[in-house]
């Protein structure tokens, strides 16, 4: 389809440029603008198609007219009635179709502004600033992971530290004076300890027994 009869179509100027339509015009504005357009186009289309079925019931009624005519003079008056009927419906049809395509050309151009009308309220990043982005968060998440290895290389581990044998000796020592203090304080160890101290010192005050009285006691104890 020629250009500049496209250009014609829509009303334009058949030297302007194409863009012209839009020209000072944000998608929003261009986009009521041209819907309104093809409303009206619309409307004219469907008026024109009622015009035509109107004509086609006018036609069929003169058609009907002259079959029945015998006047060859009356019938020849009908049929350039029939005529002039059959022009006019080509005239409008004719103009249905120039309705048509400029119907279909703002179609595609309402899509189009559409689309760009809502790109532009989504307001989303370019390609460079989503490479920024990309390059910034690479950083970080490269800063995060030395951290995190440099705090597992620092880690506070608790081990038990080597003794050397003088060392050893007074931890000893340590240990023992300990557990000498808890058995000082445990009344039980402590009765133990005099039961203890109190045979021994028994021990030593009685004489050794004979071999005689020491065969007494066997007895006794077998008797017993």
């Amino acid at each position: 389809m020629p250009i500049n009869w496209i250009k014609k179509l829509l009303g334009m100027d058949p030297s302007a440029d194409p863009n012209d339509f839009l020209k000072g015009k944000d998608p929003g504005e261009a986009l009521s603008e041209l819907s309104e357009l093809r409303r009206g186009d619309e409307d004219r289309r469907q008026r024109a198609l009622m015009d035509v079925d109107v004509l086609a019931a006018k036609e069929k009624e003169i058609f009907d007219q002259a079959k029945n005519e015998t006047s060859d003079a009356k019938k020849l008056i009908l049929v350039k009635r029939i005529k002039d009927v059959r022009a006019k419906v080509a005239d409008i049809n004719n103009k249905v179709a120039i309705y048509d395509k400029r119907i279909k050309i703002y179609g595609t151009h309402i899509q189009n502004l559409e689309v760009i009308r809502e790109a532009q309220v989504e307001n989303l990043p370019d390609r460079e600033a989503l490479e920024k982005g990309a390059l910034v968060a690479r950083t970080e998440m490269d800063k995060l992971n030395e951290a995190a290895v440099a705090a597992e290389g620092m880690g506070v581990q608790l081990q038990t530290p080597t003794l050397d044998s003088a060392e050893q000796e007074i931890l000893s020592e340590i240990n023992n004076a300990v557990e000498q203090e808890i058995d000082a304080n445990d009344p039980l160890l402590a009765e133990i300890e005099a039961a203890k101290v109190a045979d021994e010192a028994k021990t030593r005050e009685e004489p050794p027994k004979t071999e005689e009285a020491k065969d007494s006691d066997i007895e006794k104890m077998l008797e017993g």
